[in-house]
């Protein structure tokens, strides 16, 4: 898949301070077609951060699959 290399525009500025506090890092690559670091960037000269309820489902969710697969290779 080729990525977007254009500069961002207004709409995609407003779409990202939407979407940035709670999605998915990877769901926002398939939405605007930008890589992980660009988004991130963008995101950061925009001054947004993902929201803590959003960070700490995500941390939970990575222990859950972390220990399931812990479990599933001492079977």
């Amino acid at each position: 898949m080729k990525l977007n290399n254009t500069p961002w525009t207004e709409e995609e500025d407003k779409l990202l301070k939407e979407y940035f506090p709670i999605t998915k890092d990877e769901d926002l690559q398939e939405m605007f077609n930008r890589s992980i670091t660009s988004i991130k960037g963008r995101a950061y000269r925009l001054g947004l951060k993902k929201h803590w309820n959003f960070v700490q489902m995500q941390h939970k969710q990575n222990a859950k699959k972390r220990w399931m697969n812990k479990k599933a290779q001492k079977k």
